[in-house]
């Protein structure tokens, strides 16, 4: 089992006790409830939608995943890569 949150959105992946095959379940949040639908037509069950991961699932998820990507890059003043930080030693120039 994994967990991830987004924002207040808890995101948590694992195996369906019966058939073994992956499910994303996402909290009911209104965030939640965009992402679900977003990804498919979800199931709503004890405060989770749920979604089996197919490969149509997957499919949706590396499309967003793509276009979130080429946002992200289309406005390079966005990017803020840290080259060098006087708080983090670790961060070197």
């Amino acid at each position: 089992m994994q967990t991830l949150h987004i924002q207040d959105t808890q995101i948590i992946i694992l195996p369906d006790p019966i058939t073994g095959q992956q499910i994303i379940r996402i909290q009911a949040t209104p965030l939640g409830a965009h992402i679900a639908r977003a990804l498919g037509s979800p199931t709503l069950t004890h405060g989770f939608y749920s979604l089996p991961h197919t490969p149509d699932l997957d499919e949706r998820l590396c499309s967003i995943i793509d276009a979130f990507i080429g946002l992200r890059y289309a406005h390079p003043q966005l990017l803020q890569l840290v080259l060098f930080s006087q708080d983090n030693p670790e961060v070197q120039r």
